[in-house]
């Protein structure tokens, strides 16, 4: 029994969190359309071959240019967008001959296949299509689809005044193509606000028009060619830049500082480099916080440059459940083998993020660029989003920067170089002062590697070389050095066109995780990224121009403070004495109960119950298998969990979802349909589960506390103390860059400017 907890521990601990696009390439002989859209480019690829009646009906449109001046007349987030038949004052357009519905060809209806829009007639498509903006397999024909002569037999019902009982689904809408390039813009486009007018339903209040479209060729594919007015808006915008001047003054860049569990109490405005800099000259949100439950750096990170909270960006947390291979899943990891990590074994990708970034909408609007950096996979990938063109993040097991396939094939040059540089410009030891909250040696603090100054950095073992700096305030410093390498190779902010930067500096949450904030270390960390951010702000002021960027500043979480700590300040609140609980302690105690209950003698108690952080997944299959009641589960469960001390409440998904209280409306806000867990554990504030060090991830203020700061010329400096979230990032930043805001946004424009 001994050895089989020993297992279940193992197992436990490595998943357990309280402890701390583009598409494949299309075929060579498949015909290609650019479509020049108001909002950008899409390109999509046809498929003649499984849709020949389909795809020759679409061409004689865009060869005799029918869908020029047409607009996107329906549109409806996570369902489709639909066009081809309307004008921007919805005068229907006539078609021609209705055509074959081929919905029987085996495609189907998935996120960025574009499909034939008809009437419930079968074979009623002319003109119409629209694109998928979800995988709407209902749309597909299936063995239960209504036949030709089904239709025919209720036709003849119906004229003999008789109404023949539907017995069969719809026949199908015929996809005949897919997006290949822009599919940012029709992320754009389906979360533009809308509006009923007449007889029509979910209108674009500003319209979306179709500029033209045209075939193009294989190799024509990424630049494809744009109208006149897009050809002439680019050139305004060169004159511009040469000149100086951003067209309607907007910013050149945009830039994002996300500091990885940063609570607002930590601001120090008397700081003398970047921080401090922001904090007295930008406009600081005294009262920042999350506005969702479950406090992680995924989650944390997907909300700031989306708008929308983890429940509609599609982020749970740093890992979910996989329930139908009932398995452990990392919030970026990708299985497909195009998406292989730069000289890894791993994949990653933002496939599991539902909702566009704000660097996404630039390059829709702007034909800007966009970049992230961080010492972390998922903290760049979130921040970035899809269609990025460059994402990149420390791997401590190469010791290098890397990047996915998802979004390049080979790292730059630059990169390359500096991989092969800044090893030897890192010192042996990290060395520090001993801080001015507490002694440098205090308990509770992690000693995996050493807790006084002189923590080993070059010196030791050089299998340990990469965690040993990604657990040092050096992961930020190298972040920020590759950073000020891309501001200068790929002169952002410098091409007379908006582009967007997201650096995240992830060694303030490796460094707090370990000795807690206000300890020496986390000192330290805090003055190395004032200077480095001094640092970079210096090169922006050079290279982009004063008054040419602006900057948002927040945090992605906050964090407990140490129970030792907190003890010692006579504010913890830990019902247990010392507010720490036993790691090995408080989980056997819970796999035991679970197994003595559930699944003994055979079976592993995870076989039943798996957690991801604070979550908790039950195994449906499991109870089918074993008669096992799922209310009579969770009814176990909560006795077991809820006696254990430092456990508040384990929350049901029906207790979210209908208590109104402001606890259950924040993990409302965490909930991912179809990705989150069953049941949520909530301990007492303060409770730590952790031998040394400290934790986030719930919903109290210190783990949602966060800083934001806006700054640059188009922000009035100051003190600010309405109550704002990270969510509110994006549509400021829109509206600054004169970007509609979508009507579906959680986070709400900030006004910055007094």
């Amino acid at each position: 029994m001994a050895c089989l907890l020993l297992r279940w521990l193992v197992l436990l601990l490595s998943v357990f969190g309280f402890f701390g696009a583009h598409a494949e390439e299309p075929a060579f002989d498949n015909p290609l359309v650019s479509v020049s859209t108001s909002a950008g480019v899409i390109v999509l690829e046809l498929y003649p071959d499984k849709s020949p009646i389909t795809v020759a009906n679409f061409l004689s449109y865009v060869d005799d240019a029918s869908y020029t001046e047409t607009v996107f007349h329906r549109v409806i987030p996570d369902f489709m967008i639909q066009a081809g038949g309307h004008l921007a004052d919805m005068t229907e357009l006539e078609g021609k001959e209705e055509i074959h519905n081929e919905a029987d060809n085996g495609l189907s209806n998935t996120t960025g296949t574009i499909a034939m829009a008809r009437t419930n007639i079968i074979d009623s498509a002319s003109r119409q299509f629209f694109i998928n903006t979800n995988d709407n397999t209902r749309l597909d024909h299936s063995a239960e689809s209504c036949t030709r002569e089904d239709e025919a037999a209720t036709e003849a019902a119906a004229e003999r005044g008789l109404v023949r009982p539907a017995t069969c689904e719809s026949f199908g809408y015929t996809v005949f193509g897919r997006v290949v390039r822009g599919m940012d813009v029709v992320r754009h486009i389906e979360l533009v606000e809308t509006k009923d007018e007449g007889d029509f339903y979910d209108v674009p209040v500003s319209p979306i028009t179709i500029k033209g479209m045209k075939k193009i060729g294989f190799d024509e594919i990424d630049n494809p060619a744009v109208s006149g007015n897009d050809q002439q808006h680019a050139s305004e915008q060169l004159q511009n830049a040469q000149s100086g001047s951003i067209v309607d003054n907007t910013p050149a860049l945009v830039l994002l500082i996300a500091i990885d569990q940063f609570r607002n109490d930590r601001i120090d405005a008397s700081l003398p480099g970047g921080l401090g800099k922001l904090a007295r000259e930008g406009r600081m949100y005294t009262d920042a916080s999350l506005d969702h439950g479950l406090t992680s750096t995924c989650p944390g990170h997907a909300v700031m440059l989306t708008g929308v909270n983890p429940s509609k960006a599609g982020i749970p947390g740093n890992y979910y459940v996989d329930t139908a291979a009932w398995e452990l899943k990392y919030c970026v990891e990708d299985d497909a083998t195009e998406h292989l990590v730069l000289g890894g074994e791993e994949g990653r990708s933002p496939w599991m993020l539902s909702a566009p970034t704000l660097g996404q909408q630039v390059k829709a609007r702007f034909d800007g660029r966009s970049f992230s950096v961080s010492g972390k996979d998922r903290a760049a990938i979130m921040m970035a989003g899809h269609e990025a063109d460059g994402v990149y993040w420390f791997d401590k097991d190469q010791v290098r920067f890397t990047t996915s396939k998802f979004y390049q094939q080979s790292l730059p040059d630059y990169v390359t170089t500096f991989n092969q540089q800044f090893v030897d410009a890192l010192p042996l030891l990290w060395e520090h002062d001993a801080g001015r909250f507490r002694p440098d040696d205090y308990s509770g603090e992690s000693d995996d590697n050493s807790r006084v100054s002189g923590h080993e950095i070059r010196d030791g073992d050089i299998d340990e070389l990469g965690e040993r700096i990604y657990d040092s305030p050096y992961l930020d410093t190298l972040t920020f050095e590759l950073a000020r390498r891309l501001v200068t190779e790929e002169a952002l902010g410098q091409k007379g066109v908006t582009d967007v930067l997201a650096i995240s500096l992830s060694a303030n949450d490796t460094v707090g995780h370990q000795f807690g904030p206000y300890s020496a270390e986390s000192e330290h960390t805090l003055n190395v990224i004032d200077t480095e951010l001094a640092m970079f702000l210096d090169l922006l002021d050079q290279t982009v121009g004063e008054d040419r960027y602006i900057v948002a500043l927040t945090s992605d979480h906050g964090v407990a403070n140490l129970p030792e700590w907190q003890t010692e300040l006579g504010q913890n609140r830990c019902p247990i004495e010392g507010g720490r609980i036993g790691l090995y302690g408080f989980i056997g105690s819970l796999l035991f109960d679970i197994y003595a209950e559930y699944t003994a003698p055979w079976d592993f108690p995870t076989d039943l119950v798996m957690f991801s952080g604070s979550q908790l997944y039950i195994n449906r299959p499991y109870l089918a298998q074993n008669q096992l009641e799922f209310d009579q589960v969770v009814s176990g469960l909560t006795r077991i969990l809820e006696a254990e001390p430092g456990v508040k409440k384990l929350w049901t998904r029906s207790e979210i979802e209908h208590t109104q209280s402001n606890e259950a409306r924040l993990l409302r806000n965490s909930i991912v349909e179809g990705a989150s867990g069953d049941l949520y554990l909530q301990m007492e504030q303060d409770c730590i589960i952790s031998d040394t060090g400290t934790t986030h991830g719930s919903l109290y203020d210190y783990d949602r506390s966060i800083p934001l700061i806006f700054y640059g010329q188009w922000v009035s400096p100051g003190i600010d103390s309405t109550p704002v979230n990270s969510i509110d990032i994006a549509p400021t930043l829109m509206e600054v860059l004169g970007i509609p805001v979508p009507s579906n946004l959680d986070g709400k424009a900030l006004e910055l400017s007094f």
